[in-house]
This record gives structure tokens, sequence and C-alpha cells, in this order.
């Protein structure tokens, strides 16, 4: 469980946004290095289409790219052979009795819309392949701030210049093509 619901809302808010379409669009592959991924780029094309973070939560560079430490810790046993199925949910008290609650969906449209262009644009792409795309990337936040071990804050700063306008430019054309 997140280490309390306020700090970590809206992040999985995020990942259960992602989690619900890629499963509606078939998509069958969702491991926790995967949903890292899709939550760096949605997080990067939020920075770079509206100027503002998509969530508080800081990613850390570890070896294979971005990591948010706190869905790590929930979703760490979620791989290969036990994909991502179904939303997270966390436990709550309620008149004495435990039960789960599913964290409230996203209520933001600018913060659906970066979240649906991760989805349709790199959604598709297996878990490796994102992390090749993020560690072969020019202007890579990930490898100007990785130092093996070290799990190293990536700042936001150096995340919204790796999204610049050419990866942007990319992306909505793309999005464009998909949604016509």
């Amino acid at each position: 469980m997140p280490e309390t619901k306020d700090n970590h809302h809206t992040t999985f808010a995020c990942v259960n946004f992602i989690i619900d379409r890629l499963t509606r669009s078939g998509v069958r592959d969702l491991t926790n290095l995967k949903l890292q991924k899709l939550l760096y780029f949605a997080y990067g094309l939020h920075l770079a289409l509206f100027d503002k973070k998509l969530f508080n939560d800081e990613f850390e560079a570890w070896q294979y790219g971005p990591v948010l430490r706190s869905v790590y810790k929930e979703f760490k046993n979620f791989g290969k052979d036990n994909p991502i199925d179904s939303n997270y949910r966390i436990l709550a008290m309620e008149d004495d009795e435990q039960h789960f609650d599913i964290i409230d969906s996203i209520d933001d449209e600018e913060k659906e819309r970066s979240l649906l262009y991760a989805c349709l644009y790199y959604g598709s792409k297996t878990a490796w392949q994102l992390v090749d795309i993020l560690h072969d990337g020019r202007n890579s936040a990930w490898n100007e701030v990785y130092e093996k071990g070290k799990n190293n804050i990536i700042p936001f700063e150096k995340i919204k210049n790796e999204f610049g306008p050419d990866i942007l430019d990319k992306v909505e054309e793309y999005i464009s093509n998909v949604l016509k």
C-alpha cells in the first residue's frame, strides 16, 4: 500500500488509467517495467504539452530506466509471466470493516490527454523496446543522471528538456492519424 493515500493518489490514478486503457485495447503484456516506462512517457509528454507535472512523485534512475519507487513497490510481483490485468486498489477501513477501494479515475482533461497519448503512441511496444528508447534517446534525462546502484532522482527539468518539440511533434502527428 502507498505510504499515504494523499501523497500518491494522483500517481495511482494515472496507473489505473494506463491499466484500464491498455486492457481495453487488448494489450496483455503490461508488466511493472512497462508500466514504469509508460508513466515516464506520460509525465514527459505532460511537461511538454502543459508545462506542469503530471503528478508529484519523482522518478529515480534505476538500471533499466526511470522508476517511481511507490509504483515499483506495489507492482514488483508483476513480470513477464504475471502481467498486470486489474486496477490498483487500496485497503480501506469503514465502520471497523476492511474493504478494497479502487483509486478514483483521472478527472483532469489535460492529464487524460497526456496519458492517452502515452498509451496510444507507446502502449503497443514491449517493455524492452521502451527501455531501449529511453537508453538510446538523445537528451535522455535518465542517461544524464544514472549511476549504477545510486537510484538518483531525475529532475523534472531534465525530463522536460528530453521531451522537446521533435518528440512532441512525432507523437501528435501519430495521434492525429490514429484518431482520424
